[in-house]
């Protein structure tokens, strides 16, 4: 086995953390990999840390440009990679030593197309605990395979490993001339994910928490303003229109519900104007006669009070 692992990390504005996320690379055990660091317009010192690190380690190559967003920037990886296997990283994550090895033994060996380890998701103020649990979790790895049918049913299952973008690995093969949606910058990796599954590849899961993703306010996952939740209901729309148009009715309910549920969430955060919101409600009702028939009664009743007179959102109380 000496596959060579493309690692493609796009990086804005993360000056503080990167070194720490190459440096988790360089101590893998599986070494025949190049590291593809592409800065996406960065104000800060990124870019000038991204030349220092190529400079020192032949095995990186520095891309930098204007700030066009996370997948235009994971674009230009992958236009550059010459990888048989390409590895996605977060430039503010770490990963466990064994990580790219375990990956690239279970991808091969099994002729999948897809293999991706589960998170272990820790708060940037509590971040030395990723090195306890590199120390409690050592090995052997655990990896179970995934035929195509199961692959796809993942996508849809919280809490599997297939549902997030870092420490997935794809043949190249695979991926072919598919690139991400630069129309969306919230779940433009599952949709990558998602569109390459489509294909009909199998996948393998590692069961262990082997990536370790960095929690703190510049997360997308924060974004609740007008625009994220318009590029999170596109997401899910333009999933659940593709799963009905393969027949795959409970796949395209289950995006139905999840984008009211997105709907929800937004409102009742105090990030948008009440114009904003008044086009938000005003999107729930164009999509009615398709959001409809994948809702139960709580949640049609929940429509019809919110979307229609959305002040009784404050009814409504807030998870803790």
């Amino acid at each position: 086995m000496n596959a060579l692992v493309s690692i493609i990390i796009p990086v804005y504005q993360r000056e503080a953390v990167l070194e720490e996320c190459v440096r988790s690379l360089f101590a893998q055990s599986y070494q025949n990999f190049e590291i593809i660091l592409i800065d996406d317009g960065s104000t800060d010192g990124t870019p000038d840390l991204i030349r220092k690190l190529a400079a020192e380690h032949p095995q990186i190559r520095a891309l930098t440009g204007a700030h066009e967003g996370i997948s235009a920037a994971r674009n230009k990886g992958l236009d550059v990679a010459t990888g048989d296997l390409i590895l996605f990283v977060d430039s503010d994550d770490a990963v466990h030593p064994l990580l790219v090895q375990t990956l690239t033994e279970a991808i091969l060996g099994a002729d999948a197309g897809i293999a991706a380890s589960r998170y272990f998701s820790v708060h940037q103020f509590e971040w030395h605990k990723i090195y306890r649990q590199m120390e409690a979790d050592a090995g052997p790895a655990r990896t179970t395979y995934q035929d195509p049918h199961d692959t796809i049913k993942a996508l849809f299952t919280p809490g599997t490993a297939l549902r997030q973008i870092g420490g997935t690995m794809f043949r190249r093969d695979l991926i072919g001339d598919t690139r991400f949606r630069t129309d969306l910058y919230i779940g433009e990796d599952f949709y990558f994910i998602y569109d390459n599954a489509l294909k009909g590849t199998s996948s393998v899961f590692l069961e262990q928490k082997w990536y370790y993703a960095r929690l703190h306010g510049a997360n997308t996952s924060n974004d609740h303003s007008f625009a994220g939740f318009m590029t999170r209901f596109r997401r899910r729309e333009l999933v659940w229109k593709s799963e009905l148009a393969l027949g795959r009715t409970a796949n395209a309910d289950l995006q139905k519900k999840d984008a009211f549920t997105i709907f929800m969430k937004c409102l009742q955060m105090d990030k948008m104007s009440k114009a904003e919101k008044k086009k938000m409600c005003q999107l729930m009702k164009d999509h009615k006669k398709e959001l409809w028939p994948a809702l139960d009664l709580k949640h049609r009743i929940r429509f019809y009070l919110h979307v229609y007179f959305p002040s009784t959102i404050r009814l409504v109380p807030k998870k803790k």
